[in-house]
């Protein structure tokens, strides 16, 4: 079984997001129980690189045609953490970038927890795929021939996508109110 972790490209690994002490999904936990290899990896199934490699697939929570699924603005972000570790914005960003310490690129990057109703929190996902001519060479909306072959399953989870709503409409978590009429 390929394992595709949720999390919105932000959170969760091959055991899922950790909340409250417990992860919400353990790959070793379907290994056991379903008595199959549970193989992780990061990016979603439409990929032609993938293809011959999927017999079937589940997927569960957002899909690739959400507008928040790719990155449409690579070059900002990239941008602005070249800036934080004192690299260049000009054609040498990217070789700077390459040899800057991987864990002060990380701490460098900075999803802001704000929102507003012209910029919501999840146009902000920066770690979300990018069309990049390659390993998603075309909007996911145009790649799904390449798992026509592929027996597939989707399904949305309870709740899916309230961490990221509760931002967006702070009142999504206010109990309801009882009115008469």
């Amino acid at each position: 079984m390929v394992w595709i972790h949720g999390g919105a490209f932000m959170f969760g690994d091959a055991m899922g997001i950790h909340f409250l002490d417990n992860y919400l999904y353990s790959g070793q936990e379907i290994a056991d129980r379903g008595n199959v290899i549970v193989v992780t990896v990061g990016y979603r199934a439409l990929t032609p690189h993938n293809k011959g490699f999927i017999r079937r697939a589940i997927s569960q929570s957002g899909v690739s045609l959400c507008p928040w699924a790719v990155n449409r603005n690579p070059r900002k972000y990239a941008e602005q953490v070249a800036l934080k570790v004192n690299c260049p914005t000009d054609d040498s960003m990217a070789a700077c970038l390459k040899m800057t310490d991987p864990k002060v690129l990380t701490l460098a990057g900075t999803v802001p927890l704000t929102s507003s109703a012209d910029d919501p929190f999840v146009n902000n996902l920066v770690l979300s795929p990018v069309i990049d001519g390659d390993f998603l060479p075309d909007e996911p909306s145009n790649l799904f021939h390449n798992a026509a072959d592929i027996d597939y399953m989707v399904g949305a989870n309870d709740m899916d996508g309230h961490f990221f709503a509760s931002y967006d409409v702070p009142s999504i978590n206010f109990p309801l109110l009882a009115t008469s009429v």
